[in-house]
């Protein structure tokens, strides 16, 4: 149970920062795609916001009505196109915590049977029903 892994933490890791869950049960290459989707897509967004942001600016300081339809349409796309990365990171993101929970549990499973298979030949062993002593001849 000691080198078992809490499911609760990994979750919250995960929640935190996309890929530390995956670190944790060494599945360092989901880790690493993880991470670096999120950070591929956060940057994304925020590129094409910060660039809708800048042609909003311009549209409010515009006063003719063709530079104001144009800067409009011009700050609308690329808000959009933020709007679809950040929907994309937040589908990633929830995968990340559903993922964190079955690699979790496959992660402890596996210690349980590395658990078992290492003690089970063991000369002295800890049962419910004892010690028990095996001595060969």
């Amino acid at each position: 149970e000691m080198d078992a892994q809490s499911i609760t933490g990994n979750l919250l890791k995960s929640a935190v920062f996309p890929g530390w869950g995956q670190f944790n049960t060494k599945q360092y290459t989901k880790g690493q795609i993880f991470m670096a989707m999120e950070i591929a897509l956060l940057g994304a967004s925020y590129f094409f916001y910060d660039r809708s942001q800048l042609n909003y600016q311009k549209y409010r300081e515009a006063t003719q009505i063709d530079q104001i339809n144009q800067y409009y349409h011009d700050a609308l796309v690329p808000y959009q196109y933020s709007m679809v990365f950040i929907a994309f990171a937040s589908v990633v993101w929830a995968y990340n915590l559903f993922d964190i929970v079955q690699t979790t549990e496959r992660y402890n499973s596996d210690v349980w049977n590395k658990t078992l298979k290492t003690y089970y030949n063991a000369p002295v062993q800890i049962t419910p029903e004892g010690v028990q002593i095996q001595v060969d001849f």
